[in-house]
């Protein structure tokens, strides 16, 4: 979690942050830059940005360039930083990179190299520091955040607003202020995370499963910056003020246990931070329950159980959701709750989401008010099982 930094004889930590995971592809004729406006947890002293490519062929970004600001304004004060210094970003020591075709479920991550950048104190009352975070991405294949990012920044109690403004404008201006006022609103991230050191206590949680984990309210929709995982992090951060959280949205909608345990070991190969895996033992996606089903499942959760325990750091399991919309007749169901007691009985940290979101019937389903398609949890569903996710990823801290 944390290295002796030789040259200050401080302890340094990395804090891990990622909005989401899902991307769609294409291929653009026309070359634009895409820039990124967000705060960090605290002040940091060296950055690293995350490139994920879910296209089938290579995709190649041209340039970078890095900024801090002491303020959020309005205008082209949002996307313009204070001290005028664009850093650039780069790639084993290249300005450019050109990352690997991936496949739909499963993104190729590209790493830039930390680049020494330190944040700056807010002017403007408020506290967070802020960065800036511009890429070229020339005419050619592309991979691209799915889902509207933007309400993160509309309603101040989603995801604290951390992800405040994103902007395109056609042609490179990776190093330098736009010359003309961008379309304002632009919902697809090209840099879907980043890293960055701080010497202060920092803890990572990341999340690893399907649209649940990622957030979804309705049929792989909805506000990912309000999910249960999201609003667990939002209230831990409130409750340990002395300490840096950050968050991995590592969830992916339509996903088996067999692709996301396989994003969970590129992740962990990619060398992405994280002090905390929340870890999903059991998906809807992987059809009804039975006795196949789950034990397929366990012997995914085998594989995926290792694989945290070689990075030494913890595992939390969450138990199986229940089901309305599949529909799943008493012996299936039954077979989700004879596995919700298997994963109880591990010896593992585990939170049990069953009285938070089921009717308790025989089958069970949503409680009513908890779900809109009966298949994700709404926000209401979502805040319930961050109630009973947030105690014991407390006591982890």
């Amino acid at each position: 979690m944390a290295a002796i930094t030789a040259a200050q004889g401080e302890r340094e930590y990395i804090v891990g942050n990622q909005w989401g995971a899902k991307q769609s592809t294409g291929s653009a004729a026309v070359a634009y830059t895409y820039h990124q406006t967000f705060t960090v947890e605290a002040t940091a002293h060296a950055f690293r940005f995350k490139l994920l490519n879910v296209n089938i062929n290579p995709m190649t970004v041209s340039a970078g360039a890095v900024a801090v600001s002491n303020k959020l304004g309005s205008g082209a004060e949002r996307y313009t930083p204070s001290s005028g210094t664009w850093v650039p970003i780069t790639w084993g020591g290249a300005t450019s990179v050109t990352i690997a075709a991936g496949a739909t479920d499963r993104p190729t991550i590209s790493w830039s190299d930390w680049i020494p950048l330190t944040t700056l104190d807010r002017i403007d009352g408020e506290t967070l520091p802020v960065v800036m975070v511009r890429l070229y991405l020339p005419a050619g294949d592309f991979s691209l955040g799915n889902y509207n990012f933007m309400p993160w920044s509309a309603t101040s109690g989603i995801n604290n607003g951390r992800f405040l403004y994103m902007y395109r404008n056609a042609g490179n201006f990776a190093s330098g202020n736009f010359t003309s006022m961008p379309g304002v609103g632009y919902t697809n991230p090209l840099l879907m995370g980043f890293e960055y050191k701080v010497r202060q206590r920092a803890i990572t949680i990341s999340g690893h499963g399907d649209s649940i984990t990622e957030g979804a309210v309705n049929a792989g929709l909805g506000n990912f910056g309000n999910g249960w995982l999201w609003q667990s992090v939002s209230a831990l951060r409130s409750a340990n003020p002395g300490t840096v959280i950050g968050y991995v949205n590592n969830g992916m909608s339509s996903s088996t246990t067999a692709t996301f345990l396989t994003r969970l070991q590129d992740f962990i190969a990619a060398e992405c931070h994280s002090d905390i895996y929340v870890y999903s033992a059991f998906s809807p996606n992987d059809g009804a329950p039975s006795s196949s089903t789950i034990a397929t499942e366990a012997t995914r959760l085998t594989s995926a159980l290792a694989a945290i325990d070689g990075t030494t750091k913890p595992a939390v399991l969450w138990t199986p959701c229940v089901n309305t919309a599949a529909a799943w007749n008493t012996t299936a169901d039954g077979y989700r709750l004879a596995f919700r007691d298997t994963l109880l009985g591990l010896g593992r940290p585990v939170f049990d989401i069953e009285a938070a979101v089921s009717d308790g019937a025989t089958p069970a389903r949503f409680t009513a008010s908890l779900t809109t398609d009966g298949t994700h949890p709404n926000e209401a569903g979502h805040a319930a099982i961050a109630a009973v996710a947030q105690p014991v990823l407390q006591a982890l801290l």
